[in-house]
């Protein structure tokens, strides 16, 4: 049965004063944290008492668009659930994907066992690719800084046409915003620049990273394909072998 696919929804904020920038939620957006923790702990599947654990919970998140970078974090503090284990059970947990029943945890939070649950809707494509999005971001920050250097030679050309003398302090001023102005300019479409590069560079590796994996999954399957097939030969060869040895 297909989901239902949902836009994530985009409000503007403000990171600091004067910077904006684009927050984006979905019923769908999550974050995992890690974290080690030190106690006493009496842990479920141990029969030990463990000093040193691992702690893992997850969290609703969202996403800021800012600096043409995106920030995700965790939209508050109250988890929606949390599980602490001991270092061998988190070894397990990462080293038997798709083996075995599962690794036994230890559940410090959860829902109310009443709580319903509910089904998520998938994350719906964007409206533009993230070359796109830098390629829009390059152009926009290349307007503002060619917007702000007009405006500052505006303002020295409107100091040359003041009759009289020129007032020294407002053409310092003007002066300092102009070069300012355009000395930045480089900079922030630069920085653009790089960012583009950089999230272009990430996308190659988590592509890579997801083939490797996949070959790695295959060649497991194949590896548990080709020892039972073995093992069936292998039984069949030792009942032939023992229905042809002589009775002692």
């Amino acid at each position: 049965m297909a989901r239902d696919k949902q836009k994530p929804e985009a409000r503007p904020i403000e990171t600091s004063p004067g910077e904006m920038a684009t927050r984006y939620e979905h019923p769908a957006y999550g974050v995992v944290q890690v974290s080690r923790s030190s106690g006493n702990s009496r842990l479920f599947g141990s029969s030990l008492k463990h000093q040193h654990t691992i702690r893992l919970s997850i969290h609703r998140a969202c996403l800021d668009r800012h600096l043409s970078s995106d920030f995700i974090h965790a939209r508050d503090n109250r988890g929606l659930v949390e599980i602490e284990m001991s270092q061998t059970q988190w070894a397990q947990v990462v080293s038997s994907v798709g083996l075995g029943s599962g690794t036994p945890v230890t559940l410090r939070q959860v829902p109310d066992e009443e709580a319903s649950v509910k089904v998520t809707p998938d994350i719906e494509e964007p409206d533009e690719t993230a070359d796109r999005q830098h390629a829009r971001e390059l152009r926009e920050k290349t307007e503002q800084a060619l917007a702000e250097a007009k405006e500052r030679i505006a303002e020295l050309e409107a100091l040359a046409n003041t009759s009289g003398s020129i007032p020294k302090k407002p053409f310092r001023e003007a002066v300092r915003k102009a070069k300012f102005a355009v000395g930045n300019a480089p900079e922030n479409v630069a920085f653009v620049h790089d960012r583009f590069t950089e999230t272009m560079e990430d996308a190659k590796e988590a592509a890579k990273t997801e083939i490797e994996g996949h070959i790695h999954a295959l060649t497991l399957q194949t590896g548990l394909e080709h020892l039972r097939e073995e093992g069936a030969r292998l039984l069949e060869d030792h009942r032939q072998g023992g229905e042809d040895d002589p009775d002692e």
